[in-house]
């Protein structure tokens, strides 16, 4: 069972301003690193911070977080990975510049048994105390909008997948529950509608949704994990590129799209006008009301 998590404070301070998210930046194109900002490129991102005003690592190696959050000493960084928030895309440049050959197989990518990444749960009190507090690790995530990632989520796992097949069965039954499974033929009724999954997941606590709809700042302990780097998935063309330098230590700085790391966008962007009502609306944001005020969105 997952352990429970105490309550995240709705808006930390951030970068030292109280009540502030930071996280609605301009339209800017890459940032350009010099050969003076190579040991601390994230300067410029740093504006957009999210810290405790004091790291608890008890609290946090209880997290689910602390499962879930990439750990490379050799790349100098600490990374959430975020479902839906192009975290396939990540885990495969954190891997290739781990010197992984098999880095492009993603399916090998998100099995921590096999992965060959460490998490922060890997490591002894003390030693995550360090990791914490040394400056020289880049400690980053990048959210999505609650509004496109839960229809990503629900296009994804219960519009695009086989009725017959063992994903869409087992999504079923985190959605409802295996009961649910047992009594009703889920391969020759209808399936959920957008409304029937946003209604379902508005009665789960966090520790029942499963990781690709569960709220994000639950996921990656945001508030309670000192983030240097809480970045938007919309800007991640602008802000993923002085990050890319900094883990392949100055030889590339480009960041993969969906078609390149061979996993197609779902088309979600083309869909929300289809998909959402104010009363879908209304009731996605009560449900990732953490998400939105945390995370800056609206």
């Amino acid at each position: 069972s997952v352990p429970s998590v105490p309550s995240v404070p709705s808006v930390p301070s951030v970068s030292g301003v109280p009540g502030t998210t930071g996280l609605n930046p301009p339209a800017e194109p890459p940032i350009q690193l010099t050969p003076a900002t190579i040991q601390s490129p994230l300067d410029e991102l740093r504006k957009f911070a999210i810290k405790p005003a004091q790291i608890d690592v008890e609290q946090i190696k209880s997290l689910p977080a602390a499962r879930r959050i990439i750990v490379s000493k050799n790349l100098r960084i600490m990374y959430c990975p975020i479902p839906k928030a192009a975290n396939s895309n990540w885990k495969l440049m954190i891997r290739k510049h781990e010197g992984f050959e098999d880095f492009e197989d993603l399916a090998l990518a998100h099995d921590k048994s096999k992965n060959g990444l460490k998490y922060a749960n890997h490591y002894s009190k003390d030693d995550l105390k360090r990791l914490l507090e040394d400056t020289s690790i880049l400690k980053f995530t990048f959210a999505r909008d609650p509004l496109s990632r839960t229809l990503s989520c629900y296009l994804n796992k219960f519009v695009n997948k086989e009725k017959d097949s063992d994903e869409y069965k087992e999504f079923m039954a985190q959605l409802y529950d295996w009961n649910y499974i047992e009594i009703h033929d889920i391969v020759t009724e209808e399936r959920p509608s957008f409304e029937d999954f946003v209604n379902q997941i508005q009665y789960k606590s966090n520790e029942e949704m499963n990781e690709h709809w569960a709220p994000q700042s639950f996921l990656c302990g945001i508030g309670l994990f000192p983030y240097d780097f809480v970045g938007k998935l919309e800007d991640v063309e602008t802000y993923a590129p002085p990050i890319i330098e900094w883990i392949s230590s100055g030889k590339e700085n480009h960041f993969p799209t969906q078609d390149e790391i061979r996993f197609p966008s779902g088309g979600t962007k083309d869909s929300i006008e289809q998909y959402y009502t104010d009363s879908i609306k209304d009731k996605v944001k009560s449900t990732f009301k953490e998400d939105f005020a945390m995370l800056g969105y609206k």
